[in-house]
């Protein structure tokens, strides 16, 4: 069945609610880098309280839980079982390591060896760099099988989570590569493709081994929270282009942000110095680079860190720590930025941007709600260029400063779940539900209160 929450404007909340079954107005995760309205900054996951997943619920109920590799997932204040991240490969933003009880990694250490690195760095992508990767994700399903498979013929827990997250980053980076690289060889960009699919059969693979470990009589739910298709986003440019409609700026500039870092420092240069930086300090390195140097005194609105969608954050009064736009005001920026943004066109001469929603008139109200970007930008259908150049007949030109992502593939907000019972008996059977109903699944299944529907009866 289909799976749908909140992908098409935050996608970056999916992996959040499903793992609390909360929505992203109740618990406020929409990206790995957010805003602090309070200290006027950018903070990053893990600087902002979490939701209570699941598995920590369940632990208050003596049901044993094992959770390998939860994509963006946060450490648990309590589990009764074992939970890991980072055993596949390694991400300092999706999958920084993380073992609780940290005895538990003596166990495994006859498994292999620790994680290899697989991270995601913005900018131009290398041949090496994308080689190294494609190789780090083809083995990762198979560590994962390893580690489950013993996990569970340990003594199968009565909850088992695990992410194929190769998957994911594979599809970011290897659904096409010669859009991102044009200067590969033919030869070599579609042996970097045809990684892809060898990152779908390895994965495949593993899951059938961990299936064939399970009980005979175990329930089963796959799902995707979101799809992958070619990468549509223009984010990076989204700070210019808010500059021109406001006036801040001319054509021909660039204002205050992450992407004007990643555009004058090589992508190779900035993965090196990370790799050589502890991850809490790299990460915190990045947060602190976003909006530096922005002039409060006289910013109505600014860009804050994304990668699908655009997010626009207004410095209101009150809210914001140095906000300045009278909430009186905030119905007429509102309008002043969305009908600047439309006015944009591709080289082809279709809009750029798709629509430029308001968040309170896409999400339900919640006490998460202030932590959202005021307005989500959907960008174009039209698949982005390296050298995507946006015209506006009112307000002028604007050229994508670097590489972009370097991404060929983005998140699609078409979600779905395979449900097989054991034990259990459906309990919807057509139809399409939310992504929060996989938490009310086993949170309902073991008798604790839970919003939204149980996929099993």
């Amino acid at each position: 069945m289909r799976l749908v929450g909140n992908a098409g404007h935050f996608a970056a909340a999916t992996y959040p609610s499903a793992w609390s079954g909360a929505s992203v107005s109740e618990h406020g995760l929409h990206y790995p880098f957010m805003w602090s309205a309070s200290e006027q900054r950018v903070l990053t996951f893990g600087d902002v309280p979490a939701p209570t997943a699941m598995w920590e619920r369940l632990a208050g109920a003596g049901v044993t839980c094992a959770v390998v590799d939860a994509y963006e997932s946060w450490r648990p204040a309590a589990i009764d079982g074992v939970f890991v991240r980072g055993w596949q490969f390694r991400n300092r933003v999706v999958l920084r390591p993380c073992v609780v009880p940290e005895s538990a990694v003596d166990r495994w250490r006859r498994l292999g060896q620790r994680a290899p690195r697989a991270e995601e760095v913005f900018g131009r992508p290398s041949e090496r760099r994308l080689r190294r990767l494609a190789a780090v994700l083809t083995a990762a399903p198979a560590r994962l099988a390893d580690l489950v498979v013993d996990v569970v013929r340990d003594g199968a827990p009565d909850v088992l989570v695990c992410c194929l997250s190769a998957v994911h980053l594979a599809g970011h980076q290897f659904l096409d590569p010669s859009v991102v690289a044009p200067e590969l060889e033919a030869r070599v960009a579609d042996e970097l493709q045809a990684s892809l699919r060898t990152v779908y059969v390895e994965a495949d693979r593993a899951l059938g081994r961990i299936l064939d470990a399970l009980p005979a009589d175990a329930d089963v739910i796959v799902f995707s929270g979101l799809d992958m298709g070619p990468d549509t986003s223009r984010t990076d440019m989204l700070a210019p282009l808010l500059d021109l409609v406001l006036g801040r700026r001319t054509a021909s500039t660039t204002s205050a942000s992450g992407w004007r870092t990643r555009s004058l420092v090589p992508a190779s240069l900035r993965a090196a110095v990370a790799d050589r930086l502890p991850d809490r300090v790299a990460i915190d390195l990045a947060a602190r680079l976003e909006l530096r140097g922005v002039d409060w005194t006289t910013t109505r609105a600014f860009a804050v860190p994304s990668d699908t969608t655009g997010f626009v954050r207004l410095n209101v009064r009150g809210r914001e720590r140095d906000g300045i736009v009278d909430p009186a005001d905030v119905p007429a920026l509102v309008e002043e930025i969305r009908a600047g943004l439309v006015t944009f066109e591709l080289r082809s001469g279709a809009p750029a941007v798709e629509a430029v929603d308001a968040t309170a008139d896409v999400v339900p109200a919640g006490p998460a709600v202030d932590a959202l970007p005021d307005l989500v930008v959907r960008w174009s259908h039209e698949p982005t260029r390296h050298d995507e150049r946006l015209v506006s007949p009112d307000f002028g030109l604007v050229r994508r400063s670097g590489w972009g992502s370097g991404r060929s593939g983005n998140h699609r907000s078409d979600g779905w779940a395979l449900i097989v019972p054991g034990r259990a008996a459906l309990g919807i059977r057509d139809g399409e539900r939310e992504v929060t109903d996989l938490a009310a699944t086993a949170l309902a299944r073991f008798g604790l209160g839970h919003r939204g529907a149980p996929l099993l009866a």
